[in-house]
């Protein structure tokens, strides 16, 4: 290490999430190496550890006060180094996990790397049948998962569930297991590719086309013969061709999946695609005691509704932040939909009748119906077209807005929006869709 230092001469040293490398930072420390802890997290397991021991402490607490910047992932965190010894100098604030945003640019790319083709190949494939997946399983979860299998088909007959196991080196003893333990059917993923790729596309990693081999002896189609043809005709006939192509693919593998309860997929790289036609997915290594989880942001980038267990290690913390935003968007999508109000006329339907001097107020009235059904109004559209006053029912989602102080949040939301959409109306020279009483308050406001 000291020949290292003393040959580079670096500036600084960067580590993550643990501080634990003795050695290193006495190194670092003695050849004048700026000391920066990123990422910095200490389970409950190992503060003990640390705190238990006076000499451990002490050796950690020699260890911190070499660092010049430490960024803890959680207030937790920041507590938890601190009682080692970490000053708040040296924590001028933490930021949540760096692995967690990495994981997520990281899953967002590969989440566009199943080309839309890829994707609606494998759907004709499944032939709408249920699917689910579960990723990463590790040893004696994938009893778990057949499980769940056998007890979910009782409901849904044609379930299929895709099992991924954390080592690939697994795939043929979970096969056997699946077979002789629970009697389901199972077919590997490379093996469904395998039947119905052409031989052409085996080099490619991303070759899953699901297209049917070609017989080389296979006569030219007359698109090929004829030099005569139009350009047109001859784009027509190829797009016709591949139609046909793809047509009996998916014909083939419908016939391969048929009866299969479990498809095993010993290709890592099309897991992005499987978690694309999916709607559920579990993170595995996180059911038994000793599992410490697995990263779940590409299945959540994915839009899948993800399971964890209850043994998720660190990626506990991910699976809070992720529940937490659901939380926020649910909350901020209930706000936009309560803050836009009824409209008048939406369509154009009442200023079309009057232009063309034939439009009746049953006209009128049947459009502004149609229109608040299709928004979903239908209660106060009734009201509308009626010219009754609307009931206060009508009228509760704005009245919360105007009771509440609007001081952000879902409350302050909607606020902002009603008052949005007044001004709106007004530079518009149209009558305000709020309620008497929310005018009647931002008149007094201002």
């Amino acid at each position: 290490m000291q020949l290292f230092l003393a040959h580079w001469r670096p500036q600084a040293c960067i580590l993550m999430e643990s501080p634990a490398l003795p050695a290193l930072v006495e190194a670092c420390a003695a050849a004048n190496v700026r000391l920066a802890l990123l990422n910095a997290r200490m389970s409950s397991k190992s503060f003990l550890a640390w705190f238990k021991s006076s000499c451990k402490r002490a050796l950690l607490g020699r260890m911190l006060e070499n660092f010049s910047l430490i960024v803890p992932q959680s207030d937790i965190d920041v507590g938890r180094f601190r009682i080692l010894g970490a000053t708040l100098t040296q924590m001028p604030g933490w930021c949540s996990d760096l692995k967690y945003a990495a994981a997520l640019g990281t899953s967002v790319w590969h989440l566009w790397r199943p080309r839309p083709h890829r994707i609606s190949a494998v759907k004709r494939a499944l032939a709408g049948r249920p699917l689910w997946v579960a990723a990463y399983t590790a040893p004696g979860e994938e009893d778990a998962v057949a499980g769940v299998h056998v007890k979910l088909q009782a409901e849904w007959a044609n379930l299929l569930t895709v099992i991924m196991p954390r080592a690939p080196a697994r795939i043929a003893e979970v096969a056997q297991m699946l077979k002789q333990d629970f009697l389901l059917q199972v077919v590997l993923w490379s093996q469904v590719v395998e039947t119905v790729a052409p031989a052409a596309s085996k080099g490619s990693s991303n070759s899953t086309n699901l297209k049917p081999r070609v017989p080389t002896n296979s006569a030219p189609t007359a698109a090929r013969t004829s030099s005569l043809q139009h350009p047109a005709e001859i784009m027509l006939a190829s797009e016709a061709t591949a139609a046909a192509e793809q047509q009996a693919a998916a014909d083939a593998a419908v016939l391969l999946l048929k009866g299969i309860d479990i498809l095993l997929l010993d290709v890592p790289s099309d897991l992005p695609l499987m978690y694309s036609v999916s709607e559920i997915a579990f993170a595995g290594n996180s059911l038994l005691d000793g599992c410490g989880g697995h990263n779940l942001a590409e299945a959540a980038v994915a839009g899948c509704a993800v399971l964890v267990g209850e043994h998720a290690g660190h990626f506990n913390t991910m699976v809070e932040e992720l529940n937490q935003a659901a939380v926020m968007a649910a909350e901020e999508a209930a706000a936009a939909v309560n803050s836009s109000g009824p409209l008048e006329d939406p369509f154009g339907y009442n200023h079309a009748a009057a232009n063309s001097g034939g439009g009746t107020d049953q006209q009128a009235s049947s459009a502004a119906a149609a229109a608040t059904a299709i928004i979903g109004l239908e209660g106060e559209g009734d009201a509308a077209a009626s010219g009754e006053e609307p009931s206060p029912r009508d009228g509760s989602h704005w009245r919360g807005a105007i009771e509440q102080q609007p001081s952000g949040g879902t409350v302050g939301t909607a606020a902002v929006g009603i008052q949005a959409q007044q001004q709106q109306q007004q530079q518009l020279g149209r009558p305000s869709t709020a309620p008497a009483a929310y005018q009647a308050a931002s008149v007094s406001d201002r």
